[in-house]
């Protein structure tokens, strides 16, 4: 069994990091996972409140999957975990501890 748990993180003062930024430290860091709209645009959309104004804007400013562009000051992606059997305990300490 695996457990998928997707997630954007914000600092002190509830400003989202981007999905990006973390993806990268999470490598850094040996942690492995998923940062970005995950393959899925439209319930990345869905999940994050954004209309198709909201994406248009999106597009126009110059957003593209994979690029660590966040142009309306909200997050455009998440980030998600996969918990199971080959994980091991290390990195889930990891990830849940920052150590």
């Amino acid at each position: 069994m695996t457990l998928y748990v997707t997630l954007n993180i914000m600092d002190p003062f509830g400003t989202c990091y981007s999905s990006g930024l973390v993806g990268e430290h999470a490598l850094k860091s040996k942690i492995h996972l998923r940062a970005g709209s995950l393959c899925n645009p439209a319930g990345m959309a869905q999940a994050l409140g954004y209309t198709a104004a909201d994406l248009s804007y999106a597009r126009d400013a110059g957003y593209v999957c994979g690029v660590d562009l966040e142009p309306m000051g909200r997050p455009v992606g998440m980030v998600r975990v996969s918990l199971g059997a080959s994980s091991i305990r290390l990195a889930t300490s990891r990830l849940l501890c920052g150590s």
